[in-house]
């Protein structure tokens, strides 16, 4: 299987640039990443204070989960950028 992996982690990326990513993905006709697991498909790891960014640059499509577990959802560029809370029912 290519990409497997009996360790912690099938692909690792870091970056120490402010405005550059770990891991990109891109396609020009299909999903610039698919993800999938037994446990989650994908984990978003929160940071460490309640609600939406306050600070930094972002851009439209930045997620981020704050300490409470609510997902916010960056609409507009800026700094800090336009923030929505997406809100859900219960499952």
């Amino acid at each position: 299987m290519i990409g497997s992996s009996n360790v912690s982690y099938g692909v690792v990326g870091a970056s120490v640039a402010a405005t550059a990513a770990g891991v990109y993905g891109t396609s020009t006709n299909g999903a610039g990443g698919i993800f999938g697991g037994g446990r989650a498909a994908l984990n978003l790891v929160p940071k460490t204070t309640a609600g939406k960014p306050t600070t930094g640059a972002h851009y439209p499509g930045d997620l981020v989960v704050d300490s409470a577990g609510a997902l916010f959802l960056c609409t507009a560029p800026g700094t800090p950028g336009t923030w929505v809370k997406v809100t859900v029912s219960a499952a």
